[in-house]
């Protein structure tokens, strides 16, 4: 069984948790259950660069397959999932601080540095046009660092009917018969990873 299958299969039993957890809060609208939609959204966004990271480490340790079937050789000077990170931040000239994993620019830029042999699948999926990853980081960064500026970022990615003050709510309304905004993203970002990993 392909490793890089593990970080998918992470974020999908996380992210359907989430789901759950969004769509019960819906149903009696209140200051607290708002509160619950909102940290739905950050931990969606938290999980998402969890398992960009992990893909890319796993990438890395190689010795396995992708979900495609093709078999992947660790990354020069990788020996093992603890000396990836060293590897890659060696890679620069004054960096300490790990990349940013939910930015896809950064996670392909990761997977450059590192010379990962599905390089190919990574950059294409995380690179693409349809990955919802950049909607859900501008909503929720209004969420975690509430002001004018992440209020009118977060309006341009999703519809608000007051895009001054984006009302988590709203993502619960269906963006496609039966499927809310917020499952949307579920699902492109479910996609993503998965073609990232062919």
């Amino acid at each position: 069984m392909s490793r890089l299958g593990r970080p998918i299969r992470r974020f999908i039993q996380e992210s359907a948790w989430l789901s759950r957890e969004f769509a019960a809060a819906l149903k009696q609208p209140s200051d607290t259950n708002r509160l619950i939609c909102e940290m739905a959204v950050v931990r969606l966004h938290d999980s998402w660069a969890r398992c960009c990271r992990d893909l890319i480490v796993q990438s890395a340790c190689g010795r396995t397959m992708t979900m495609s079937g093709t078999w992947i050789n660790p990354a020069p000077t990788v020996t093992g999932e603890g000396s990836v990170v060293p590897t890659l931040l060696a890679t620069f000239k004054n960096k300490k601080s790990e990349p940013k994993w939910f930015d896809a620019g950064e996670c392909i830029e990761s997977a450059q540095r590192l010379k990962v042999e599905n390089l190919t699948a990574i950059a294409g999926a995380l690179g693409a046009m349809t990955s919802p990853a950049e909607k859900l980081r501008r909503v929720r960064n209004f969420y975690a660092h509430r002001g004018q500026y992440t209020a009118r970022e977060a309006a341009k990615h999703a519809t608000f009917t007051k895009p001054q003050m984006p009302d988590v709510f709203e993502l619960g309304k269906p963006s496609h018969p039966d499927l809310s905004y917020f499952d949307e993203w579920i699902m492109g970002l479910t996609d993503t990873l998965r073609a990232a990993a062919q």
